[in-house]
């Protein structure tokens, strides 16, 4: 997802930047006065495992963004292969409140920066908002070669509130 790519640049853009005009599929930003969003306040700390459904904390709106500092460990023979040759994909899995799945991939060297939990965005082409997203209810990480890491994974968790009511519009 492209959010989870380069999180701190997209903040950036969400904080410092409002839509004046969408035309299909351009937007027109202009810089804002104030920002739209706030900067991450740490609201808790978990570790979790491959392949199991983790809850989010508190449910994302359209007034709130829940994110998660992932930090992800290779082992020996993990940092052996990316020296080699290529570190196998790892893919978040997202389940929402009506109980789909959506599946993205995840970059570990930036899911350190952050990565996008709830609501998770699903369109950037709403006429009247910035995005339209679903809340999600829980998420899980996966690997096909899951001996390339440790067991456990370490999350920090994170709250922005937003203060633009044209940034998020929850889909139903």
């Amino acid at each position: 997802m492209l959010l989870n790519d380069d999180p701190k640049t997209v903040l950036d853009i969400l904080r410092n930047y409002s839509m004046i005009k969408r035309e299909k599929k351009f937007t027109l930003l202009k810089r804002s006065a104030s920002p739209s969003i706030s900067e991450p306040t740490r609201i808790g700390q978990s570790e979790i495992s491959w392949n199991s459904w983790t809850s989010v904390p508190i449910s994302g709106s359209n007034k709130s963004i829940v994110l998660a500092k992932i930090y992800i460990k290779k082992n020996i023979f993990g940092t052996i292969k990316r020296i080699l040759y290529k570190e196998e994909p790892i893919e978040i899995e997202y389940k929402d409140r009506k109980g789909n799945i959506h599946k993205f991939r995840l970059l570990p060297d930036n899911a350190v920066e952050g990565v996008w939990i709830s609501p998770l965005p699903l369109n950037v082409n709403e006429k009247d908002y910035f995005m339209s997203a679903v809340p999600i209810e829980s998420f899980r990480l996966t690997s096909q070669d899951q001996l390339l890491y440790s067991n456990k994974i370490k999350l920090v968790w994170e709250k922005i509130d937003v203060y633009n009511d044209r940034l998020i519009k929850l889909a139903d």
